[in-house]
């Protein structure tokens, strides 16, 4: 009980967000694959954007096909040069040899970071309806964490009774 109070160190935690987050998410787990996917790329690509590793312009983002919504990216320069699994579909994605990307039916889909950007937003407000979070308010699938005062004070509430 106390590590949820206290460091390992038996000290107050500097951000009792960020240290209940390492123990674990109460009422945040979002299991779907897709999802965590589509933010860890956005998120990803946004941080290459904000340090200047990439540009806008010239960089580009993929979707397995049009029947599998798994997104990936590709690191360094940015061109397609290594082969994969899509882990839905199991189908192969990336590239067969540098710069030529893995063919199979229906294609890879390569986006630009806006139209990658998009999309993602676009899946996630779709979603936005069905992610309750156990109270009345419910909040966009990739800002539900916004709520994490709430159930934790609800967490207290309910380990005083």
């Amino acid at each position: 009980m106390s590590n949820i109070f206290f460091t390992n160190e038996r000290q107050m935690p500097i951000s009792y967000l960020d240290h209940i987050q390492s123990i674990c998410l109460l009422g945040f787990v979002f299991g779907d694959p897709i999802v965590t996917q589509m933010l860890d790329v956005r998120t990803r690509i946004q941080e290459r954007l904000d340090t200047h590793q990439i540009v806008r312009k010239n960089s580009f983002m993929y979707q397995c096909s049009q029947e599998c919504q798994w997104m990936f990216y590709l690191e360094n320069c940015g061109v397609p040069n290594s082969r994969s699994r899509s882990p839905l579909c199991k189908k192969d994605i990336g590239a067969e040899q540098y710069g030529v990307l893995v063919v199979h039916q229906p294609p890879q889909i390569q986006l630009t970071i806006d139209q990658g950007f998009q999309m993602i937003n676009q899946h996630l407000d779709t979603l936005n309806p069905y992610v309750p979070l156990g109270y009345s308010k419910t909040d966009r699938a990739d800002e539900s964490i916004d709520q994490f005062p709430i159930v934790f004070f609800i967490c207290l509430l309910m380990l005083n009774y």
